[in-house]
Order: C-alpha cells, then structure tokens, then sequence
C-alpha cells in the first residue's frame, strides 16, 4: 500500500457522514410575501363619488406624537405614543372596537391606507402593517363556493382551510401625513 492512499479512508469516511448529516439539519427557509399596493396615480377630487359611499380609512404615523386614524369624515382621536414607544395593543383595539364593529360602512371594508413619514423604521412599519391586518382566523373550506370566495381551488375530500385576516387584509400606501 503506498504511502498517500491510507489517508483518505478517513476523510472519506467523515464526508459519507458528515454530508448526509449537514443536509438533514439544513433549514429551509419558506418566505411569505404580503401584497401591498400603491394609492392610483391621478387621485381625482373635487367631483362627486356618482352616489357611492366613500370608505377611505387611513393611519397616519407621527414620530413624536402616535397614529391618527382618519376618514372622508373626520379623524378620532391620537393614539399616544406610550413610553416613547408606538402603541400598537391601542390601535388595533380602536381599528377593532371604535371602527369596524361600530361604524357600519367599515363592518366587511378591507382596505386601509397607511401614510409613513420617511423617518419611521422599516421594523415599525411592518408591524404597523401586521397590526392594522389584525389576528389570522382560521376558514375552513367546505364546498367550491367556499374556495371561490377565498380565491382558492376546491380539493374535495381534503381538509382545507385558508387564514384571513380579521381588520384590514387590503394595505395601501398613500395620503398624507398626519402634522
């Protein structure tokens, strides 16, 4: 046996174990993409909506003061910042409670606009983004109409179920930012 081959018994022993064993404890990562969409380039104004009700809701993010929700209408209240920090149990409660369950055009509305200064972190809107969303629940999906109304496709004799977003699902960009 020469000299040289004796040494690669062992190296080819740890890479028979040691590739199989890095690729079990490799993660794989799953990334979930969440569709936002800007508000339409010309904005008309001025005219009438041709009878329809506007539902604009919108968020405005202030650094040193909180989140103004407002509408066509008129705006509630700030919400403070607390402790220095953006009160996001507070808002959701009030997109919740004071919006959605007690202004009745606002009950099955999906959409809300965001106004973000550009001094506002990327972490804090993207937890602005999952707060306005809400809590995911869960929908199972039963029949074709179901998954029609969900925007998926019918596997029958499946259990199916998709998570909706129970505030505002539809997130938009635009308006203006509360001063």
């Amino acid at each position: 046996m020469a000299g040289g081959e004796d040494h690669l018994i062992p190296v080819m022993n740890l890479m028979v174990i040691l590739i199989p064993f890095l690729i079990k404890m490799a993660v794989f990562v799953t990334t979930v993409t969440l569709q936002v969409t800007l508000p339409p380039r010309a904005a008309g104004g001025g005219g009438s909506a041709g009878g329809v009700e506007q539902t604009l809701l919108m968020v405005g993010v202030h650094p040193s003061k909180g989140f103004l929700i407002t509408n066509d209408r008129g705006f509630l209240p700030w919400i403070p910042l607390k402790d220095g920090r953006y009160d996001y149990d507070q808002l959701q409660m009030v997109l919740k409670e004071d919006v959605k369950d007690a202004i009745p055009i606002y009950s099955d509305h999906e959409e809300i606009y965001l106004a973000i200064p550009d001094e506002v972190p990327f972490y804090e809107v993207v937890t602005l983004m999952d707060t306005v969303r809400g809590d995911l629940r869960e929908e199972k999906i039963e029949s074709v109409a179901d998954a029609q109304k969900w925007g998926v496709e019918f596997q029958p004799n499946q259990d199916q179920s998709v998570y909706v977003a129970e505030l505002f699902p539809s997130v938009i960009f635009g308006g203006a930012v509360p001063q």
